[in-house]
Order: structure tokens, then sequence, then C-alpha cells
């Protein structure tokens, strides 16, 4: 009880001991805004994937779209097949044989280390384009491909942003394929 009453009648000790205080409560509270900072800047440069699907008669592409503010690392692209009886995959599907010889087409393979998708940017999964509308063939191909990628039960998109938290997004292709 001293001390207390000494701190309290001494001003020297009260001004002491409130500085004390004061600067011990503004270390605290920049500790707070600094957490709250880190917290609002991770969340500032989060990447939102999300999967384009284009299915009309000229054009069948699966792409991966960046909607956020930070760069999107792809770290996994797998599938479900219906036929293989749900084992996941990782991309890219294999092709029938010898389907796809007259299409353009674009099939990404992914890098070992992963790849960045900037801001407000897509790059596409797999991309089949019919190059004459005329040619019979080249329909019937892009429909044999339609049909292949029907069988897939679900596409999933497994990546971080800078900061390496995980994040993904999947899709069940039964939306883009309508019986």
């Amino acid at each position: 009880m001293d001390f207390i009453t000494d701190i309290l009648t001494n001003t020297e000790y009260l001004i002491l001991f409130i500085s004390l205080i004061v600067g011990f409560c503004s270390i605290v509270l920049t500790v707070v805004t600094l957490w709250w900072q880190r917290e609002h800047d991770q969340l500032m440069v989060r990447p939102i994937g999300k999967f384009q699907i284009t299915n009309t008669d000229k054009e069948f592409s699966i792409a991966i779209e960046n909607n956020g503010l930070g760069p999107l690392i792809i770290k996994s692209v797998n599938f479900d097949r219906i036929k293989d009886s749900k084992m996941t995959k990782e991309w890219p599907p294999h092709l029938l044989e010898g389907i796809g010889d007259h299409l353009e087409i674009c099939i990404m393979r992914l890098r070992p280390k992963g790849f960045v998708l900037y801001p407000g940017k897509s790059v596409y999964l797999a991309q089949f384009r019919i190059l004459d509308q005329d040619d019979i063939q080249q329909k019937t191909e892009l429909q044999t491909i339609k049909d292949d990628y029907r069988s897939i039960n679900e596409i999933k998109l497994e990546y971080t942003d800078v900061y390496g938290k995980k994040l993904w997004v999947e899709n069940i292709p039964t939306v883009i394929f309508p019986s």
C-alpha cells in the first residue's frame, strides 16, 4: 500500500506511472493496428478465380479468369470423370485418339511451380474452335469433344495468393452441359 500512496501523493511518481501506462497502451494499440492493416492488405490483394465456359456451335472452351485484385498462382487443376469411378486426375484430360485433327486446339499444360494469372486476365485450360463453319467433319469432331468433356463430373482449381493462402474453386460441368 505504501507504493500506491507514494505514487498518488508524489507528483513525480504519478507522472512517471501515467507515462508508463500511456506508453504501454500505445505499444498495444500499434500492434493491433498493424495486425488490422496486414489483414486488410491481404484481403485487398486476394485473387478470385472463376471458370469461364464457352459452349457454342463454333467453339468450346474452358478458361480461368482472375476477378480479384491480386495475382492468382495456379497450383493444380484436377477433374473427376464419371467413367473413371470418380478418380481425381490432373489436367489436361487426354483426348480421344484421332479426334480434333481438323480443329484449332489449345490445351494448357501447367508448369510444375505454378502459373501466375494477373488480375483481370484469363487463360484457357482448353479451347477447341472450328476453322471452317461449313465443314461437317469439324462439327462432328467438336461434338465428340463436347461429349467427352461431358463425362467430367467436376473441375477443381487450386490456387494461392501472394501470401501463400490456399484457395480453390470448383465447377460442376452439368451446369455447362444441360441434358
